[in-house]
C-alpha cells in the first residue's frame, strides 16, 4: 500500500500515461529504469534513471507536462499535496541527491536552448517583444554554467550537505517554473501547441480559420501585367496628394516627412526626434485620408493607388519591396469583393455606410456616441439649436467625427507597438506575403463561426419578445446579435472591441475592430475581443452591481476571485504566484486578467488540453459553458464532468416554458415565429 511516506515501486508499460498537464499533482515519480517522455506545447523532452517526474510541477501547482512511459519504466511513486513535499520526498532519495541535482540542470540546459530559441522567433515577429515572465540573463548564465560543471564535484558536493543540495533543487524547480510560464506564452505568440490531446479533434470551421494560406488569388493570377502595375504604382506619394488636393504647404511638407520615414531606422528608432516624426505624419495622414475618401466616394472610378491607400494604408512604394507593392496592387483589385459582407467591413466601405445614413458613427473615447456629443455641445453654448440640429444630419461631419476619434484611436491599438505606430505602411515587421495576411470575409467569419461554435452563447442577449399578430404580449427570450468587424488600413497584432451596443439598445450589434493584415493569426484576435466583449456586455446588463456578489454574474464572480484569491483555499501558493504575476504584468487590470483565462479556456480547455485553475475553470464553465458538443467530447473527463450540469437544468426549466408557450400558438393555429424557433434551438445547444 503506497502511504506516501517512502513511496512505492511502480512499472509503467511503454506508452503508458502517467500524468495530463493542467491535473492538480498529486505524484511525483523518481525514475529508476527507462524513460519518462513529458509533453507541453513548446516541445518534447526526456528524464532518464536519476531524474525526478513532477518535481517542478508541484513547485508549479499542477502538472506542467504530459508524461509518458517511452519504454518500460520502473518508477518509485510518493503522493504529495504541496510543494512542502518535496523535501520529504528528496530526504528519502538522499543517497541520490547529487544525481537529481545533475539531471535537473542538464533538464534546465534545454529548456533554456527552447526560451532562446523562442525568443529569437518572436523577435522576428516583434523587435520589442518581452514575455511577461522574462528570465534575467545573468541567471540563464548562471544555470549553463552549472549544467557544465563535472558530475563527480557535483555528486561529492552535494553529498556533503543534503540542505543545500534541496535547495539548489528548489532554485531550479523555480527557474523551471518562470521558464514554463515564459515558453507557454511565446508558444502562444507563435501558435505553436505540441500538446498531446487524447482525442483527435474533427476538423471544424475554427481549425480552418486557423491556417493563414495565401489567396488563390495571388498565386494563380499568370495574366498580370507586372510592367504596367508597376507603372501604376511609381510616384504613389505625389500622385495621391494631387488627388487628395492637399494644399501645397501641407503636401510639401507631408513629402519630407515621407522622404525622412523612408529610412528604416525611422520606422523602429525610439528616439524623441523618431517619435515627433512618426506624430507628425500620422497627424497629416488623417487629414489626407478624409480628403482622398470624399473624393473617392464622389467618382464613378477608383483607381488602384487610392483604394490601396484607403484600404491598407499604403501611400509610397518606396517603403515596400517590388514583389510586396504589387502583391497590394492585386489586393486592391479585390478588396471590395473579398473584405466586405455578412457584418464585415473595410474602413473604406464602412465610411461609406456613415455616408449613405446607413449607419451611425462609433463612440468617442469618453463613451459619448454622435448624437450625446451635439447635444452636449448645444447644452455648453458652443452650438446655437438651429447649428445642432443642421449638425445631427450632417453625414459628412459624422464620418469626419468617426475619423477624428475611432479610426484615429483604434489604427493604433490594433497595429499592436504603439511606441513606433506609424500608419503609413511599410515592410516593416511583415514576415509574410500580403495575401496569406488579409483578413477575407471568409476568414473572418470562419474564425467568428468557431468563436460560436464553442463558446455558443457569447453573442446571445435576453430580450423581451412580443408579437401581437400571435398574442405574445411579453416573453423573456434569447436572441444572437452578431458583432460588426470593421478592418482598419493596418498590419498588426491587435483586435479592440470598441463598443458591446449602439446607442440604449441591447438588440444591436457590438463593435470589433481588427487589422486587414493581421499578423498573428485571426481568430485567436477575435477570441481576445470576444472575451472583452463578454465582460463588458455583462457589465452593462449588470449596472452598479457588476461586482457585487449579491447579484451573482461573470463579473461580479471573477472579481470576487481576484480580489480574495490570496485567502481561497483552493489555490496552492504556486497557483496564487501565478495570480499575481498576471495581474502585475495586467496593470491590475481584471478584464485583461481575465481575457487571458478565456483564451486558454476556448483555444486548449476546450479540447482537453487543461491549463487553468479549478475556480477559474468553474467560473467560465457557468458564464461561457461551451455547446454540447464540445460538452459531450469533455463529459467523462474528470476535472470537468460535473461542472455543465446546473446549467443543464436551468436550460431544460426554459425549454419546457416555452414548450408550453409553442404548444399553446400551434392549438390556436399560429405559425411559429422565427425567433421563438431560433430560441428553441439556442436551448438545446
Amino acid at each position: 500500500m503506497d502511504n506516501g511516506i517512502s513511496g512505492i515501486v511502480v512499472t509503467y508499460a511503454a506508452g503508458e500515461r502517467l500524468t495530463t498537464r493542467g491535473d492538480d499533482v498529486d505524484e511525483i515519480y523518481i525514475i529508476l529504469k527507462g524513460k519518462i517522455k513529458c509533453m507541453t506545447t513548446y516541445g518534447t523532452y526526456y528524464l532518464g534513471p536519476g531524474s525526478a517526474a513532477g518535481l517542478t510541477d508541484c513547485f508549479y501547482g499542477m502538472y506542467i507536462y504530459n508524461y509518458f512511459a517511452e519504454e518500460e519504466t520502473m518508477v518509485k511513486r510518493y503522493k504529495v499535496s504541496s510543494s512542502s513535499d518535496i523535501s520529504r520526498v528528496l530526504s528519502d532519495q538522499a543517497d541520490n541527491i547529487g544525481i537529481f541535482v545533475i539531471m535537473q540542470s542538464r533538464h534546465i540546459a534545454d529548456i533554456i536552448k527552447t526560451y532562446l530559441e523562442l525568443t529569437r522567433r518572436c523577435r522576428e515577429l516583434d523587435t520589442e517583444y518581452r514575455p511577461d515572465s522574462r528570465i534575467a540573463r545573468w541567471e540563464l548564465d548562471k544555470f549553463n554554467a552549472l549544467s557544465t560543471i563535472p558530475s563527480k564535484v557535483t555528486v561529492d558536493f552535494y553529498k556533503s550537505s543534503l540542505t543545500a543540495a534541496i535547495g539548489a533543487i528548489y532554485d531550479g524547480a523555480r527557474f523551471l517554473s518562470n521558464a514554463n510560464d515564459a515558453c507557454t506564452q511565446m508558444a502562444d505568440k507563435l501558435e505553436i501547441n505540441l500538446d498531446y490531446v487524447e482525442e483527435e479533434v474533427p476538423e471544424d470551421d475554427f481549425i480552418m480559420a486557423l491556417e493563414d494560406t495565401p489567396a488563390a488569388f495571388i498565386t494563380t493570377d499568370d495574366d498580370f501585367d507586372e510592367d504596367y502595375a508597376w507603372s501604376q504604382l511609381e510616384k504613389s506619394l505625389p500622385r495621391l496628394l494631387t488627388y487628395a488636393e492637399l494644399d501645397s504647404d501641407s503636401a510639401s511638407r507631408f513629402m519630407q516627412l515621407i522622404e525622412t520615414y523612408r529610412d528604416p531606422k525611422q520606422q523602429v528608432s525610439p528616439s524623441d526626434e523618431a517619435r515627433q516624426l512618426r506624430r507628425e505624419i500620422s497627424k497629416l495622414y488623417y487629414k489626407i485620408y478624409y480628403l482622398v475618401f470624399n473624393k473617392a466616394v464622389n467618382s464613378l472610378t477608383t483607381p488602384p493607388i487610392v483604394s490601396m491607400f484607403l484600404n491598407f494604408g499604403y501611400m509610397d512604394e518606396n517603403l515596400l519591396s517590388r514583389e510586396n507593392a504589387l502583391e497590394l496592387y492585386k489586393l486592391s483589385l479585390i478588396v471590395e469583393n473579398e473584405c466586405n459582407g455578412s457584418g464585415v467591413h473595410t474602413l473604406y466601405s464602412w465610411l461609406r455606410q456613415i455616408l449613405w445614413g446607413d449607419k451611425e458613427p462609433s463612440k468617442n473615447m469618453m463613451d459619448m456616441d454622435y448624437a450625446e456629443t451635439i447635444n452636449s455641445a448645444k447644452k455648453l453654448g458652443k452650438l446655437s439649436t438651429t447649428a445642432a440640429e443642421a449638425a445631427l444630419k450632417d453625414t459628412e461631419a459624422k464620418v469626419q467625427f468617426e475619423i477624428d476619434n475611432m479610426f484615429t484611436s483604434a489604427n493604433r491599438v490594433v497595429h499592436g507597438r504603439s511606441s513606433n505606430f506609424c500608419p503609413v505602411l511599410t515592410d516593416n515587421g511583415i514576415t509574410r506575403n500580403f495575401g496569406s495576411l488579409l483578413a477575407t470575409t471568409e476568414k473572418v467569419i470562419a474564425a467568428l463561426n468557431g468563436i460560436r461554435r464553442k463558446d455558443y452563447s457569447a453573442f446571445y442577449r435576453e430580450i423581451i419578445y412580443q408579437n401581437k399578430d400571435v398574442e405574445i404580449d411579453r416573453e423573456f427570450i434569447m436572441s444572437e446579435v452578431l458583432p460588426d468587424i470593421i478592418l482598419m488600413p493596418v498590419a498588426g497584432n491587435e483586435g479592440l472591441m470598441w463598443q458591446e451596443i449602439e446607442g440604449r439598445r441591447k438588440d444591436t450589434p457590438a463593435r470589433f475592430i481588427i487589422p486587414i493584415f493581421p499578423t498573428i493569426n485571426v481568430a485567436n484576435i477575435l477570441i481576445s475581443v470576444t472575451g472583452k466583449f463578454r465582460w463588458e456586455m455583462c457589465k452593462r446588463s449588470q449596472g452598479v452591481y457588476w461586482n457585487n456578489m449579491s447579484d451573482p454574474s461573470l463579473t461580479a464572480e471573477y472579481c470576487d476571485y481576484i480580489q480574495f484569491y490570496k485567502k481561497n483555499r483552493e489555490l496552492s501558493e504556486a497557483v496564487k504566484a501565478k495570480i499575481k504575476s498576471n495581474l502585475t504584468s495586467c496593470r491590475n487590470n481584471y478584464r485583461e486578467v481575465f481575457v487571458r483565462d478565456y483564451e486558454v479556456w476556448m483555444i486548449y480547455e476546450a479540447l482537453g488540453s487543461f491549463r487553468l485553475n479549478k475556480v477559474v475553470r468553474r467560473i467560465l464553465a457557468t458564464y461561457c459553458p461551451f455547446a454540447k458538443e464540445f460538452r459531450d467530447r469533455l463529459k467523462d473527463n474528470p476535472m470537468v464532468k460535473d461542472l455543465f450540469s446546473n446549467d443543464s437544468k436551468v436550460f431544460s426549466a426554459k425549454a419546457k416554458h416555452l414548450d408550453i408557450v409553442l404548444t399553446s400558438l400551434q392549438r390556436k393555429g399560429y405559425e411559429v415565429p422565427k425567433e421563438l424557433e431560433d430560441y428553441r434551438n439556442f436551448l438545446q445547444m
